[in-house]
């Protein structure tokens, strides 16, 4: 694999009953200065994750800036939140992608999220203060899975503000709420990243956009004309972004607006762009009749996913922004090795991959319930390092040092260890067992995972809810 290994820190805020915490996933895993921390009489953690992530050979890490910490008033900007994490960073050597807006990490006073009008303004502002404070920054996502954040907040109504799309069984219905509802909030999203980029790269011509979105694919074999409006979806905002939302399937279909077509054309994405995707084992999806399923049973795969992306963004540099499970370690890796030996596939096939991110490099936690209900519970999906229960300490394993031997280039994908699946996970990703088979793969090398506690139903029970803290 000749991309390099990058990693990520997860910095998503958290709701509850939909009302914004004054803590953020970073926070609760005791990596950055909070008043979670003090609280707790722990050291911040930063330190130590960020010099774990070089020691594994890793030089690019993506890092979320937590907007909603350093605007706590409208147009009152103060990066002392994030200055000794980005300050580590820099004295390490390691070359961050800064994540402008992750999810939900946008100010309480912008109570509908990115819905609210005030966005696009303030997220400039916010962006153009940032580099300003640290004008050697040079990387940028300006805005985290844009499909992901707008179907979750505006169609599923799962995040600020919170709206859904409704009228599925009434065509003309359905239409009428995706351009009042969806729409908007596209136009939001797409023009806070053109501009964010622009005012960027006007300030420091070598500003790179790295870009992040899901990777995703659709079957609905009951209704070819369903599953052709999924997969277009799919595509909305790169297609914008690069202006080329007049070939947009969906865009067309539901009305989207000319005039503001012809406004991204003229601002489309310029400069060094690379082209993040995230691919998931629930990124691919079947719909049946009255429902649908993810992981789908029947996956293509990422080599063919990442393809379609590929051509569909002009065969563009890209990177692997995200390739996480949720799982035991020995799932991980086994998850990871399978990651990696696509990424090696994908080159072979000519495709110029920047990076591959472990993001997050460590567990996470309350991700289960989108990070919008406090429950605290870890979340085992970290790429690198994970999590004691009390989520206080960093416990290297096999993982860390497989992993670091990928980063550090002392062991190919091939090599890696592959163990058999638990039970539950093994179940829910059974249609991507025929896909690894062949190069790689040793039939004969199969491990059942060493029994240390680190099963499903131990988790649960180590990690109880706990009461809201009071901060």
């Amino acid at each position: 694999m000749r991309a390099p290994l990058g990693a990520g820190i997860e910095s998503t805020r958290l709701y509850h009953n939909r009302k914004p915490m004054q803590v953020d996933t970073a926070d609760l895993t005791f990596h950055s200065p909070s008043p979670w921390a003090v609280k707790h009489g722990v050291v911040p953690k930063y330190p130590e994750d960020l010099a774990l992530a070089k020691s594994a050979g890793m030089r690019l890490i993506r890092y979320g800036i937590p907007w909603w910490k350093c605007e706590r008033k409208e147009g009152e900007i103060d990066f002392e939140p994030v200055r000794a994490q980005l300050l580590e960073i820099l004295r390490l050597g390691l070359d961050p992608i800064i994540d402008l807006n992750h999810h939900t990490c946008h100010p309480s006073w912008m109570t509908l999220g990115i819905a609210d009008p005030r966005y696009v303004e303030a997220s400039r502002q916010f962006a153009l203060a940032l580099k300003k404070e640290f004008p050697w920054l040079k990387k940028f996502t300006p805005f985290n899975e844009p499909t992901a954040t707008t179907f979750l907040s505006v169609h599923f109504g799962k995040w600020p503000p919170f709206w859904t799309v409704k009228g599925w069984d009434d065509p003309e219905k359905t239409k009428l709420e995706v351009q009042s509802k969806l729409f908007p909030v596209v136009e939001i999203v797409v023009k806070s990243i053109l501009l964010i980029a622009e005012d960027l790269q006007r300030v420091d011509p070598e500003v790179e956009i790295w870009w992040v979105d899901t990777c995703e694919y659709h079957q609905a074999p009951h209704n070819p004309s369903f599953e052709w409006e999924l997969n277009e979806r799919r595509f909305l905002f790169m297609d914008l972004v690069l202006g080329n939302g007049q070939n947009n399937g969906y865009l067309r279909k539901f009305g989207f607006g000319e005039d503001f077509i012809d406004w991204a054309v003229k601002h489309q994405l310029k400069g060094t762009v690379v082209w993040g995707l995230d691919y998931y084992s629930h990124s691919e999806r079947k719909y049946y009749q009255r429902f649908s399923r993810a992981p789908s049973p029947n996956p293509i795969g990422m080599v063919q996913v990442a393809q379609q992306y590929w051509e569909r963004c002009g065969r563009k540099p890209i990177w692997i922004s995200e390739i996480n499970i949720r799982g035991t370690i020995f799932a991980r890796l086994t998850w990871m090795k399978l990651m990696f030996l696509w990424v090696e596939d994908l080159e072979r096939l000519g495709l110029d991959i920047r990076m591959v991110c472990l993001f997050p490099m460590i567990d996470s936690v309350t991700w289960a319930h989108y990070a919008m209900r406090w429950c605290r519970r870890r979340d085992p999906t970290g790429g690198l390092v994970h999590l004691s229960p009390d989520l206080r300490t960093r416990e290297v394993s096999i993982m860390t040092e497989v992993v670091s031997a990928i980063g550090n280039r002392t062991m190919t994908p091939a090599e890696m260890p592959q163990y058999l699946f638990e039970p539950l996970l093994a179940k829910s990703i059974r249609g991507f067992w025929w896909l690894m088979a062949g190069r790689g793969w040793n039939d004969q090398a199969w491990q059942q995972q060493p029994n240390n506690g680190e099963n499903g139903e131990d988790r649960r029970k180590k990690n109880q809810s706990i009461p809201i803290p009071d901060i």
